[in-house]
C-alpha cells in the first residue's frame, strides 16, 4: 500500500504542477517519496516472507540500509524545511538561490 501511494505521488507531481510552479519543492517531495519507497523495501520483504531466522550478514545489511535511509530521509526533510524558509523569507531572491543545481546538491548531500 505504501509503495503504491508513494509511486502515485511521484507520478502525479509533474502532472499537477507545471514546470514553472515551485519546481524545487516538487522535486524534493518526489525524492522524499522515492527514499520512503527504498526505506520500506529494506524491512517489509523479510517480514512478509515470515522466515523464523535470518543470517547475521542479512541482518547486518538490512540494519545498515535501514539506518542509511532513515538518515537520508531526515536530512532531506531538514533541507525541505530550509527550502520552505527560503520561500517565505527571501521570496524575491528565491529563483536565484534555489536553482536546479542546488536541488541536486541538496539531494546528493543528504
Amino acid at each position: 500500500m505504501a509503495m503504491t501511494a508513494n509511486g502515485a505521488v511521484i507520478n502525479l507531481i509533474p502532472d499537477l504542477h507545471g514546470p514553472q510552479l515551485h519546481m524545487p519543492m516538487c522535486f524534493l517531495l518526489s525524492q522524499l517519496c522515492f527514499i520512503n519507497m527504498l526505506y520500506i523495501s529494506t524491512t517489509v520483504p523479510n517480514i512478509l516472507v515470515g522466515k523464523g531466522t535470518t543470517s547475521f550478514s542479512t541482518c547486518t545489511t538490512q540494519y545498515f540500509l535501514y539506518l542509511v535511509f532513515v538518515g537520508v530521509k531526515f536530512f532531506l526533510l531538514r533541507f525541505m524545511t530550509y527550502e520552505s524558509y527560503m520561500v517565505i523569507c527571501s521570496s524575491l531572491h528565491y529563483p536565484a538561490l534555489m536553482s536546479c543545481c542546488i536541488c541536486w546538491f541538496i539531494l546528493a548531500s543528504s
